[in-house]
């Protein structure tokens, strides 16, 4: 039996873990932050993926949760809507639970979870090593780092994943489970200086976003 060591319980490690777990390998599982946690994240899952989770073993479990069926996609550039439907529909689903349920899945078919443990550089504890921590970068330089971020809101929802191209960037605006709107921007350093950091002051200078979100009421961020 193989021994597998993962670093990072996001998606791509415990879809690892998972897939390890169900070949007869020996798998733990290492995660340095506190687990679950919201994401910067779009939130919005395509049939392809809904696919995968279902192999993955967690589809009856997000199921149980009425996460929205996305059917239709807008984009908008300016005053300018192009609105066409889904070849498939997709689900919205926050990356918090997304998170929670594979994990859940992995430790049930075995894994060894170990939370807040940093990873072991130069360790080989193990025969085989998968790095699933994401990564850091930046745009070129100070001043020019990319940032996102993203917040729930509640308010009026829809079965539509809409995205905003702007002149600092984009936002995408989509539901998720509990009657929730995640909405989740990219914006570079320079342009957030310029708005002194406030984010709904960016998001209130672009008409078409500012219109989205006039009923919508923050809930997390």
């Amino acid at each position: 039996m193989a021994d597998i060591q993962i670093i990072g319980a996001g998606p791509a490690g415990s879809a690892a873990a998972i897939a390890g777990l169900s070949r007869g390998a020996e798998v733990r599982l290492l995660e340095r932050s506190r687990f679950p946690h919201h994401k910067v994240c779009g939130e919005f899952i395509p049939a392809e993926a809904c696919r995968e989770l279902e192999r993955l073993g967690v589809w009856r479990d997000v199921l149980r949760w009425n996460p929205p069926r996305i059917r239709r996609c807008a984009l908008h550039l300016g005053s300018y809507c192009k609105r066409w439907p889904l070849p498939e529909p997709g689900l919205g689903l926050s990356r918090f639970l997304l998170d929670q349920l594979l994990l859940r899945r992995a430790e049930a078919l075995g894994a060894r979870v170990s939370r807040g443990t940093a990873w072991p550089r130069g360790e080989a504890a193990a025969d085989a090593m998968v790095v699933a921590a994401g990564r850091r970068g930046d745009a070129g330089g100070r001043g020019r780092r990319l940032f996102g971020f993203k917040a729930h809101f509640a308010g009026p929802t829809d079965d539509t994943v809409e995205l905003y191209f702007t002149p600092w960037g984009y936002c995408g605006v989509s539901p998720v489970e509990s009657d929730l709107t995640n909405i989740c921007e990219i914006a570079s350093e320079e342009v957030l200086r310029r708005y002194g950091f406030d984010i709904d002051g960016l998001l209130a200078a672009e008409p078409a976003l500012a219109a989205r979100m006039t009923r919508a009421q923050v809930v997390d961020a």
